[in-house]
């Protein structure tokens, strides 16, 4: 018999201290971890039944003293319920749902015990793939991509792990990870889409506020990759976006999965609101992770080191297209898990399609800022040797990791620079027979070859580079006044062609 018009709304979820009211309702929230209490006093007519609020307040919890009434304290028969519901969970607790061959850890700042939910971790993603796995039938809306918030990721999944692993998991230890039982919501997003909800992961609220967190980094599912370049400015940072392998397409529809929290909106992802033929499965994420561990875990199930993130950073002056011979730049970030024991790789693999270039070190120094920015690579190397020109892909590869991914470059031929001089100083008609030194270099390549061909007073002269000279000896000229000689470069496989003119002066 409570007037709507004055009821309370009481929220819990959003985390935040608030105490608002809103079209005559009291509209309040406690914040988080207990730290608070809402007071509500309220005023009920006995005779109309009418409710009216008398006042309302924020409370810090530490400063209320709870006396509980001394029956309840006697009550022996609520204390032995309590002991036998406890008790009886930790019996259905300890029940084991599989082995894991290594600990599935959260994202660390550099002291090594501080959570940052900015980082990219083997749990998050793990956590993805599961979501993404229960619902990959086709009832449930047949999955491709999942995202998972860190902020949903409560505890380590590392098992009971006193004796190293493999490591059995119980029932207990995958709840404390994801405690609040929400439900798997399926939607169609497009990639346009998915790219607004990765911008999103740099923070700002519904005010247009960026947040305490600054940065929160989505678990992504197996088969999704996305590089970023953190260099850019806001909204336009994520740079690509894959699905095993293919690109993925802005105006393509895919099926997403993520927690009913995410779906919402929730943790500043907006972006989820948007999607489209949305539905809840009816999963619940911690069932899905014990059918999970049914399915994968009865051997030990292996950490996926792999990151799905990826910073790509060009230089400001990157070249539309390289030149063969020229130095290929780009700064590498996000290459490193930063939970205790993760996996790095110390270097990184490179081809330039199947040619090889050396390796480039990985600085995998864990950052104190809530970014994903650990683990760099200012990688640097030349487009020379047998690397070939065209549409090219550069790959990189982390060995320890399993780390993939490549960047497309268009490769042209290298720009030659000729150079042509011309002996003696004096030339004499009917006399003197000019000397012309010819000198091909391109910018990367030892040893220019190919073709040249000479034409003075009316008559041709073809040679062969040799270690990128050529030598001709002209004709003597039969008539005194200046001359035009020319030289023509007819380029190579790997340097395009160049013509160059000398002009010379013929006396009596």
């Amino acid at each position: 018999g409570v007037d709507s018009d004055v009821s309370a709304i009481i929220s819990g979820h959003t985390h935040l201290a608030y105490n608002h009211t809103i079209a005559g309702r009291p509209v309040v929230s406690a914040g988080q971890y207990g730290t608070n209490l809402n007071k509500l006093v309220l005023r009920v007519d006995p005779d109309t039944n009418q409710v009216s609020v008398v006042s309302q307040s924020i409370v810090a919890a530490n400063t209320v003293a709870v006396t509980a009434p001394a029956a309840v304290d006697a009550r022996d028969d609520v204390k032995a319920i309590v002991d036998a519901a406890v008790a009886r969970a930790d019996e259905l607790g300890r029940a084991e749902l599989g082995k894991l061959a290594g600990p599935f850890n959260r994202a660390r700042l550099a002291d090594g015990t501080t959570e940052n939910r900015g980082g990219e971790s083997t749990l998050g993603n793990l956590v993805a793939e599961v979501h993404r796995w229960a619902t990959s039938t086709p009832e449930a809306g047949a999955a491709q991509i999942a995202f998972m918030n860190p902020g949903g990721l409560r505890a380590d999944m590392v098992g009971n792990n006193a004796a190293g692993y493999p490591a059995s998991l119980t029932y207990k230890q995958a709840a404390v990870v994801q405690p609040f039982a929400n439900t798997l919501v399926n939607m169609r997003l497009t990639g346009a889409q998915i790219k607004t909800v990765l911008e999103q992961q740099w923070q700002r609220d519904d005010k247009g506020v960026v947040p305490t967190r600054p940065f929160l980094r989505l678990g992504t599912s197996a088969g999704f990759f996305a590089t970023y370049d953190p260099a850019k400015a806001e909204g336009n940072r994520v740079t690509s976006m894959w699905l095993n392998g293919k690109p993925i397409d802005a105006a393509t529809q895919y099926s997403v999965t993520v927690n009913s929290f995410l779906a919402s909106g929730g943790d500043n992802f907006r972006g989820f609101n948007a999607g489209a033929s949305k539905r809840d499965t009816g999963k619940v994420d911690l069932q899905a992770m014990v059918d999970y561990m049914a399915t994968f875990a009865k051997t030990p199930l292996a950490v996926k080191a792999e990151q799905r993130h990826v910073g790509v950073s060009l230089p400001a002056d990157a070249p539309r297209f390289y030149r063969i011979g020229q130095d290929f730049k780009v700064n590498l970030s996000s290459l490193a898990m930063t939970g205790p024991g993760d996996a790095k790789d110390a270097t990184l693999d490179i081809k330039v399609g199947d040619v090889k270039r050396s390796p480039a070190k990985v600085d995998n120094a864990v950052l104190t800022t809530p970014f994903d920015e650990s683990g760099k690579s200012a990688v640097r190397f030349g487009l020379n040797g047998k690397v070939k020109k065209g549409k090219q892909v550069v790959t990189f590869t982390g060995p320890t990791t399993g780390t993939t991914f490549s960047l497309p470059i268009d490769v042209r031929k290298g720009k030659p620079v000729l150079e042509v001089r011309t002996k003696p100083g004096r030339i004499v008609a009917d006399e003197t027979r000019t000397r012309v030194r010819i000198e091909v270099t391109a910018l990367g390549i030892t040893k220019v070859n190919g073709k040249i061909v000479v034409k003075a007073g009316g008559k041709k002269h073809k040679v062969t580079l040799k270690k990128g000279k050529a030598f001709v000896r002209l004709d003597r000229f039969t008539n005194a006044g200046r001359k035009v000689v020319k030289v023509k470069y007819a380029g190579s496989r790997k340097v395009r062609g160049a013509t160059e003119f000398a002009k010379i002066r013929v006396r009596r």
